[in-house]
């Protein structure tokens, strides 16, 4: 449970990189105390410095560690980053059934970019049997959070008629939110849609 001074914390630091640029030694140790102390925020965000190699010495181990220490807290985010971790072979084997099950839990909380990703491997059949409904349900989860790969993923299903009854009034809809976004792909898309009529 987070407490209101962490989250002030971990805003500042993690969330403002001026701030943290100019701060760095005191950032890392607050950011290192938080995660120590079990705050998952803090762990997951450790993990994303180890995976990404910000700050530190890229090292996929300890970016694991810290992931599963907060993923084990029910932390969302680590959750999506451990299924990223498995779904790419990042230090560990590449493996889409477990990413998937990392995904799920993240998903199932409410994480567009895990909703995504459960859309994308029902669709292509990624560690789980293909299903377009399925993929078509958490593509519409992650597209009503605002979330415009999935718009734009949902903008196709309708275009095509993949899965869903071919509706290009709706595929302009979902096409539309998302080349609002600054999404290349959608933006094409309505170009292409109105230049057809």
């Amino acid at each position: 449970m987070f407490k209101p001074f962490h989250i002030l914390i971990i805003s500042l630091v993690i969330l403002h990189p001026a701030y943290a640029s100019n701060n760095t030694d005191q950032s890392d140790s607050k950011i290192a105390t938080l995660a120590k102390q079990g705050t998952a925020a803090a762990q997951d965000q450790i993990g994303v410095l180890y995976a990404e190699g910000q700050m530190v010495a890229q090292d996929y181990n300890k970016a694991l560690k810290w992931f599963r220490l907060a993923a084990k807290q029910g932390y969302a985010r680590a959750q999506y980053h451990l299924g990223d971790m498995y779904y790419h072979g990042y230090g560990v084997p590449k493996n889409h059934q477990k990413a998937f099950g990392w995904y799920e839990l993240a998903a199932n909380q409410g994480h567009a970019n895990a909703q995504l990703m459960l859309g994308w491997m029902y669709d292509e059949g990624l560690g789980v049997p293909k299903n377009v409904q399925q993929a078509l349900k958490w593509f519409r989860l992650a597209a009503k959070q605002g979330y415009a790969r999935a718009q734009y993923h949902l903008g196709d299903m309708y275009y095509d008629g993949y899965g869903v009854p071919k509706n290009h009034q709706k595929a302009f809809g979902w096409y539309e939110l998302a080349a609002n976004q600054g999404h290349a792909n959608a933006q094409l898309m309505l170009g292409w849609m109105y230049d057809e009529g």
